[in-house]
């Protein structure tokens, strides 16, 4: 405990300092998408995810929270958003017993088809092209002490415009801790910590059409751009339900979360998020995104139904932006008891 406690000490320092610092770090990293939201609960809770446990979806934040899961778990979910942009994301969890839990997350976004034009055909080649990011990634999380979670993954990044791609190998680390104070859980992780993403392809090597000490061909430099890396602190608690810290009830349950991020892209903001749920079948959250550059509240709600030894759930989210048109993410879910 008292190394946990180091590490918690820690966090804090390092966000008193960012607070400090109040710098404009906007556009300085590449990968956004690896920001957006890739379930809808955690979504309708305004993001802020990381100290839930048992959720497959919390993988995307902290890998440590997969750590008591124990039937295999299957995730699909899209995201719509604005432009025609979409996001797909699958994700599932494979128990080890007493080893520990496995997970696999990917996730794939997409512009759609684009027409290619150029100075001399302004309106058009005829040709199309796709901007597109994709992410690959393996977990591995596992119960340390009664108090105590601990995970991490490793994962493949690419991005890739036309006939350019960047690609890079990127790691998070997580951490889920039972405080034992009013039932208050404890998360805290770093993501998408790793190499540089640096564009590569056919269309950086330019010909001037030309024969002489000036022409021939040229190759056109990219520079490296660090990826999102974030550090992450939250907690969450149940306030009511049969669990519930300050009232107990068997059919009705409220659940608190809070999320603290500072990435190298974004100032500190601070998130949070209410779920209230009805006899294990019907659930209501919402969430606010504090100091967000668009996104201002979200909301949402989903339910779960047991069909022989398969239960399954449906989740639905919307997020209003201040600036842009609400995005709309919807969750199915498939749990397979044993």
């Amino acid at each position: 405990m008292k190394k946990i406690f180091g590490l918690i000490v820690s966090l804090v320092i390092f966000v008193q300092m960012s607070v400090a610092q109040n710098l404009d770090r906007t556009g300085t990293a590449a990968g956004q998408f690896l920001k957006l939201q890739t379930s809808a609960r955690s979504a309708a809770l305004g993001g802020a995810f990381i100290a839930v446990e048992n959720d497959p979806n919390v993988i995307s934040i902290n890998p440590a929270g997969i750590a008591g899961i124990a039937d295999k778990t299957l995730t699909l979910s899209q995201l719509s958003l604005y432009l025609n942009l979409n996001q797909q994301s699958v994700k599932f969890i494979y128990p080890l017993g007493e080893m520990g839990v496995i997970g696999f997350q990917g996730n794939y976004f997409g512009s759609g088809s684009m027409e290619v034009t150029t100075v001399a055909k302004p309106e058009g080649t005829g040709h199309t092209f796709q901007a597109t990011s994709l992410l690959a990634g393996l977990t591995y999380a596992r119960i340390i002490t009664d108090r105590v979670s601990l995970g991490a993954s490793v994962k493949f990044i690419q991005e890739s415009i036309y006939h350019e791609a960047a690609r890079a190998l990127a790691f998070d680390a997580g951490a889920m801790v039972h405080t034992g104070f009013y039932g208050i859980i404890l998360g805290m992780s770093i993501t998408n910590a790793g190499q540089h993403l640096r564009m590569q392809g056919s269309d950086l090597s330019v010909s001037t059409g030309k024969i002489g000490a000036m022409g021939g061909s040229y190759q056109l430099q990219t520079e490296p751009w660090p990826l999102p890396t974030a550090y992450n602190l939250g907690a969450s608690v149940k306030i009511l339900g049969p669990s519930g810290q300050f009232w107990k009830n068997k059919r009705h349950e409220l659940f608190v979360t809070t999320l603290l991020d500072d990435a190298n892209d974004t100032p500190l903001r601070l998130s949070a998020g209410l779920e209230y749920t009805w006899h294990h079948i019907i659930g209501l959250r919402t969430g606010w995104y504090g100091k967000h550059s668009t996104a201002r509240f979200a909301f949402g709600g989903g339910f779960q139904y047991q069909l022989s030894s398969i239960l399954v759930r449906f989740d639905y989210a919307m997020t209003y932006y201040e600036t842009l048109a609400d995005t709309h993410l919807f969750t199915l879910t498939a749990v397979f008891l044993k």
